[in-house]
Parts: C-alpha cells; sequence; structure tokens
C-alpha cells in the first residue's frame, strides 16, 4: 500500500491530501524532498507529511505557499519571524524551508508547521492549528563520537 493510499483509508482530512498533492508541483519547479513519518507506540498515533524546499525564489507566488498559508495570523506569524532573510546556507540539514502537515488519528486534529534556522545549530518551528500559532526552537548537536556511540549502542 502507497502512503495515499494510507491517507485515504485512515480518512484523513482533504487538506492532508491536498498537502501531499503539492509534492510533483513543487519538485518540478523547486529543489527540494519531501516525505512521512509516523509518531506511534503500538499504534501508529499520528502522521507526518513535509516538504524541504532548499530556494525561497518566487516561493510565495506558488500556489502551495498561498494554500498553506492561507489563514492570515499563520502567514503573518511566520513572515514576522522570517522577515525575508537568505536561506542560510548551514550543514547538518538545516537549511531550506521545511513545510509539514501532521494529522493526529486519535484527537483528529492537524497542524500546519513551518521552520527554517536561526542559526547554525538552531531551528524556529512556528506551528498553526485551530486557529492559534504557537512557536518553538529546536537545537541539533552534531558529535561524531556520539552518534557513533548511540549506533553502536543500538545495533
Amino acid at each position: 500500500m502507497n502512503i495515499r493510499k494510507y491517507l485515504i483509508n485512515q480518512k484523513v482530512p482533504q487538506e492532508v491530501l491536498r498537502f501531499a498533492d503539492f509534492s510533483r508541483e513543487l519538485k518540478q519547479k523547486y529543489k527540494c524532498i519531501d516525505g512521512y513519518g509516523f509518531d506511534f507506540d503500538e499504534n501508529i498515533k499520528s502522521i507526518k507529511l513535509y516538504h524541504k524546499i532548499y530556494t525561497q525564489k518566487s516561493l510565495e507566488t506558488t500556489n502551495f505557499f498561498r494554500w498553506f498559508f492561507e489563514q492570515d495570523a499563520f502567514y503573518y506569524a511566520f513572515s514576522s519571524f522570517f522577515k525575508k532573510r537568505k536561506l542560510d546556507t548551514f550543514n547538518q540539514s538545516l537549511n531550506g524551508l521545511n513545510f509539514a502537515i501532521k494529522y493526529n488519528l486519535k484527537t483528529k486534529k492537524t497542524t500546519r508547521s513551518v521552520y527554517f534556522s536561526t542559526s547554525k545549530r538552531k531551528c524556529l518551528v512556528i506551528n498553526y492549528s485551530q486557529g492559534k500559532f504557537t512557536t518553538n526552537t529546536y537545537y541539533y548537536i552534531y558529535n561524531k563520537a556520539i552518534i557513533n556511540c548511540i549506533n553502536k549502542y543500538l545495533n
């Protein structure tokens, strides 16, 4: 079963399917990647889809951008934090603009998120759900010794 069939079987809202549908259009126009992930314990609790776009060139004029920020409060929150800054070219996968939509299968709540680097190892996340937005900051630590220890422990 592919991810689209899975989403349809789970009866996700139309906005989640629409987010997935933008994948081909974005890949034709921009250097980007997309994917999905699951939050689970014994059962899948939520599904998250994402698009990572490595340029901001003419992004604001795309159908995807207008649709994603259709709620003015979310757009104004994003633009006030982003302020037309250039996308940084830091290492450790922090470059680009990241757009995500997460659907909780139990609560039926959908959350839209956009995140971007604010420094070499820090990322700002703006979430929008049910008419409200919140922000989080994620810190990334890149330490080869720690990564090797974790990999050795898990293998």
